[in-house]
């Protein structure tokens, strides 16, 4: 059995998901929600589809991914944007940042397959 979590979420995976994941209706759809419920935790943030418009936005925005890769991913995104976010690589179940931040709002968007 492993000892950490399980995800599929690295290496090519990860490089793919930072390619073609970065739009959305969420986006604009959660954005009133940060903006009430700041600083907020973008919980599984990935590479950084909804965390890195948000900063952009100049939201008060951290991030958690369980993938290291997905998380130098969005780090790197961000920064070719001029934005250095707080990110954290750890699993959902723990969403207390090992810092004494607090956040308002855990945010999590679950993408589902449409149903014929």
């Amino acid at each position: 059995m492993a000892e950490g979590p399980e995800t599929w979420h690295y290496g090519l995976v990860a490089e793919w998901w930072a390619e073609f994941n970065d739009d959305g209706p969420e986006i604009a759809y959660f954005q009133k929600f940060v903006e009430s419920g700041q600083p907020s935790l973008d919980v599984a943030c990935g590479t950084g589809r909804l965390l890195i418009p948000y900063l952009k936005a100049g939201l008060d925005v951290d991030g958690c991914d369980v993938s290291p890769d997905m998380i130098a991913l969005c780090r790197a995104k961000a920064e070719l944007a001029g934005l250095s976010p707080t990110l954290f690589v750890q699993p959902m179940h723990e969403t207390r940042p090992a810092t004494d931040v607090s956040h308002d709002l855990l945010l999590r968007w679950i993408r589902s397959r449409q149903r014929s």
